[in-house]
């Protein structure tokens, strides 16, 4: 009898009756303009050659401190109504009657003003400026402040009008309900308190509990079972679906971990968080809630100081200070409860959310726990969980088990397991083995010739000990499934340098006569530190372009001039947080010198660790990372042509030979601001190529693509990689409407591409059309395209976790007595979304368990490759939505569909499954491995 998966989306379908006498008030910045104005006036009146901004991070850093009654201070939202951008602020439910008065807001405002001119326009507004200040704080003396008050239910009936404010408000107040409530999870009761949560609103955070972790002594190795400070949080998210008239609540469960003892060592370029509960007013006459606040701590555990100097401010405003950071990271503990010590606040020192370290409450829930969490929610809230449904598999279980599968949907651990050779009586296990070695080198070697289009492959290993490059080669080998003794096929080379890497290379980006640790100085007055910003600035800029020529010289000789295709491996060194400052990496330095001379690169830190037992776990794992990111993901391989693939997924044969799979993809980014798409398209023959906005007529072979996009980056100029939405669409619209001779599938990601008027079809509002293609607003096109147009056409818009997208859940299965029980999904599974009853076709996609966590359940850790746990370090894989808008008249959604879920392959990756189907992976990939080349910053004319 086939059985098959089901899970529980952990959702619920809200309407206007659950939120009917719900409070909402929103405030918009009454002085934005004001503050415009003076800005306006200090740039003509000042010499000063750096952009400035009104300090409006630091408003709310104060506002943070002195109101927990806020869901968010001023953050800046679009009105979608009069296209403008504006700054809102948020209070719901009960803190309503709480919120900070006009008053309240122009005493705050006016210090605010009074301390931005002193400290950025001092010399100005002192002289020709002074006048142009006193207006400013004139008019912040005025209590123009003002909220707007709306129930809940009346946002929900315009969720997409004036700044949408109903997706931050709606999850805000109904998470708000379960404030001083209990529950009973997995044996031990919580009470829920809110805590502010970004941008996003307010989350729901349980006391904290102690719970029992593992922990690793970083030189012995041994493991030590400890015990450790834990809560759980839960966040909500308001969301919709296209053609669906209905609205979701969707739950995520998270874990925080405190800090339990003096904090020597922050993460890597990562800010300290730190959750306030502020047990009475902050100042005399402000609001007062229970709901934690988080505050971040900057400058590392050398320098910690609260981010952008709240202290001054709330000095002059004479509100109660925040505890010294320095004396709340050497004892953590001892702040958690209010007293004279903590100036009577709490203070709950967070580690960053991931893997480390190892504990029993996981970043990721066992499903039985989640499903707890989920039901008691839903008790508190008086909502049905998944309106009452359970989904179940559209492929039964045994047809997704690996005989099952084509080779194309293999990744690397489990092509090592495939037996090609069956066994026979007459031939020993050993020479069996043995063949189905060489059948495994063969094919994928064949693959790797195949990616390089046939060219020559040399493999270059550049490490500063023997050891590491051991531990590498060895890796090489054994992901080419060569023996260590083997000679190399004649079209692959292994170079290794007779030398080590010299130090110079390896040494930090120069600094000059600059001290990097000045950055954590207080600087006397602002000029000083832009003056010292100025000058580090210059000086990183030389010293990235003087490494870049030491890599580009060094490397050059280390191979004979001949033409193919070079792949290089490098050890780099890790910086020393206490002598360095982090862009004195010289990662982008080498890679930018690689690209120079057309060489793929993937760096790893070293050393690699030894101990009693050879190469530790987690080094073995990062040597095989890296060189699998190399091999298999930097030349794109796959291990078949995905004629097969296509046949599993149900199309037709005469089209399954021919079709073509493109993924639009796009970066977007604030740090360094980038806007850039490009497209990646898997042809028949197994093989990948690019298509680049500069050259959108061209289809480039993927490594000249990946060398292409090294150019452009390297020349360090904004305009070419930050497109204006016009020319964004206009890319779009150029992969949509290529005169495709053969069958078509365009992949693309639904957030960054439906926003801003880019592609506006593609959202879940009104605009959304099925079978046609709305190009009215694109130049050149300004036409709505039908199915006839096209005929070779399909797209397919893809959600994932995003910023709340897609549901977490929990999975169940039937055992064969049919009795049903929480158990992890084995395999890539997926669901026809009935619970949605829209016209457009959902599709539901959930990768299979990582093998490590698998393993980890069994008792036996393993290490995870953290970037594909889909946007939360959760342990369980998130779905991924695929929506079709645009199929021909005689095609089925459901087979479409499964070829983007059966794409969420990696071959090179042993960990379950990847969130984005390959060909947007390998995009996205692209993109990201070249953005540290910015790191040498970008052209003066451009900035």
């Amino acid at each position: 009898m086939d059985t098959f998966s089901q899970i529980v989306p952990m959702r619920f379908r809200i309407d206007e009756a659950h939120l009917r006498n719900l409070a909402v008030s929103f405030s918009k910045f009454a002085y934005e303009q004001d503050c415009l104005d003076f800005l306006e006036c200090m740039k003509r009146l000042s010499s000063r050659d750096h952009p400035e901004n009104p300090p409006y991070r630091r408003l709310n850093t104060v506002l943070t401190a002195l109101a927990p009654t806020l869901a968010h201070p001023f953050i800046v939202v679009r009105n979608v109504d009069t296209q403008q951008s504006e700054r809102q602020m948020l209070v719901v439910g009960a803190d309503v009657t709480r919120r900070p008065k006009p008053e309240q807001m122009s005493d705050l405002l006016y210090e605010w003003g009074n301390q931005w001119g002193q400290n950025s326009f001092a010399k100005v507004i002192n002289g020709a400026g002074k006048d142009a200040h006193q207006r400013l704080l004139d008019r912040l003396q005025e209590p123009a402040q003002q909220w707007q008050e709306i129930d809940a239910a009346s946002l929900f009936l315009n969720l997409d009008a004036g700044t949408r404010a109903g997706y931050r408000a709606i999850p805000s107040v109904l998470g708000s309900l379960l404030a001083g409530k209990q529950s009973r999870i997995n044996g031990r009761i919580v009470t829920w308190r809110l805590a502010q949560d970004g941008d996003a609103g307010l989350a729901v955070i349980s006391n904290p509990f102690r719970a029992e972790f593992e922990d690793e002594h970083p030189i012995t190795h041994v493991k030590e079972i400890k015990t450790g400070t834990f809560a759980y949080k839960l966040e909500f998210r308001l969301q919709t679906q296209v053609g669906s008239p209905h609205r979701w609540l969707h739950l995520y469960v998270r874990c925080s971990r405190y800090v339990d003892r003096h904090l020597r060592d922050a993460n890597w370029n990562r800010d300290v968080s730190v959750k306030v509960g502020i047990n009475q007013p902050r100042l005399s006459g402000w609001g007062w809630s229970p709901a934690l606040v988080t505050l971040p701590l900057t400058g590392g555990v050398t320098n910690p100081r609260w981010q952008d100097d709240p202290a001054q401010l709330l000095s002059a405003i004479k509100a109660r200070d925040l505890v010294a950071p320095d004396s709340l990271l050497q004892a953590p503990p001892d702040y958690r409860v209010a007293s004279s010590r903590s100036m009577y606040d709490e203070y709950f020192v967070l580690h960053a959310e991931g893997l480390k370290p190892k504990h029993k409450v996981k970043t990721g829930f066992d499903f039985a726990e989640l499903r707890e969490v989920a039901n008691t929610v839903s008790d508190i809230l008086g909502l049905e969980l998944s309106a009452g449904q359970t989904l179940v598999a559209d492929i039964p279980i045994r047809q997704m088990y690996r005989p099952q599968l084509p080779l194309m949907m293999y990744g690397r651990g489990e092509l090592e397991e495939k037996k090609f050779v069956k066994k026979q009586p007459q031939a020993s296990d050993e020479a069996r083995e043995h063949q189905n070695r060489l059948e495994r080198q063969k094919l994928i070697l064949s693959a790797l010739r195949r990616a390089a289009n046939n060219q020559r492959i040399s493999i270059v290993l550049c490490c500063s000990d023997t050891i590491s490059q051991k531990i590498l080669e060895q890796e090489i080998r054994r992901d080419l499934f060569m023996e260590m003794d083997e000679p190399w096929p004649e079209h692959i080379k292994l170079i290794i340098p007779p030398t080590p890497i010299p130090d110079t290379l390896l040494a930090p980006l120069d600094q000059g006569q600059l001290n990097p640790l000045d950055h954590y100085k207080k600087f006397p007055i602002r000029s000083d530190r832009q003056k010292y910003l100025a000058e580090w600035k210059a000086q990183m800029r030389a010293a990235f372009r003087e490494k870049t020529r030491a890599w580009e010289n060094y490397l050059n000789r280390l191979l004979p001039a001949e033409s193919g295709c070079v792949l290089a491996l490098i050890g780099l060194h890790k910086l020393d947080p206490k002598k360095t400052y982090p862009d004195q990496h010289i990662k982008g330095a080498v890679r930018r010198a690689c690209n120079e001379l057309g060489w793929a690169s993937q760096m790893l830190f070293l050393p690699l660790k030894l101990d009693k037992k050879g190469v530790t776990t987690e080094s073995k794992a990062r040597a095989h990372n890296s060189v699998v990111d190399l091999i298999y993901r930097q030349t794109s391989l796959v291990y078949d042509r995905p004629y097969g693939l296509y046949l599993k997924a149900g199309i037709p044969q005469e089209q399954a030979e021919h079709l073509h799979v493109i993924a639009l993809f796009k970066l977007r980014k604030y740090e360094p601001r980038m806007d850039y798409p490009m497209a990646v398209r898997l042809c028949p023959d197994g093989t990948f190529q690019a298509l680049l906005p500069h050259k959108p007529q061209q289809w480039l072979p993927f490594m000249e693509a990946r060398q292409e996009l090294g150019k452009i980056l390297m020349r360090g100029k904004r305009k070419d990689i930050y497109l204006e939405k016009d020319a964004q669409a206009h890319f779009a619209a150029q992969v949509f409407t290529k005169p495709y001779n053969e069958p078509t599938l365009v992949l693309f990601e639904a957030q960054d591409w439906r926003n801003r008027g880019v592609l506006p079809q593609f959202a879940n509002g009104k605009t959304a059309l099925k079978d046609q293609l709305d190009l009215t607003h694109v130049k050149t096109f300004e036409r709505v395209y039908h199915q006839r147009d096209f005929p070779n056409l399909r797209i397919i818009r893809i959600r994932t976790l995003g910023s709340g997208e897609t549901p977490q859940y929990f999975a169940i299965q039937e055992d064969d007595e049919g009795i049903k029980e929480d158990k992890d999904l084995g395999h890539l599974t997926g669901f026809i979304d009935t619970q949605v009853e829209s016209e457009f076709f959902h599709y539901l996609s959930v990768g299979r368990l990582p093998t490590t966590a698998a393993k980890e359940q069994r008792g036996k850790p393993g290490l995870y490759k953290t970037d594909e746990g889909g946007g939360i370090a959760f342990k369980h894989q998130t779905i991924v939505e695929f929506v079709p808008f645009f199929l021909q008249e005689k095609d089925n959604p459901q087979a479409w569909c499964h070829i983007p879920h059966f794409l969420r392959i990696s071959p090179g990756w042993d960990g379950g499954n990847i969130i984005l189907p390959y060909p947007m992976h390998l995009a996205k990939c692209m993109i990201e491995d070249q953005l540290c080349i910015l790191d040498g910053g970008l052209n003066e004319e451009e900035v």
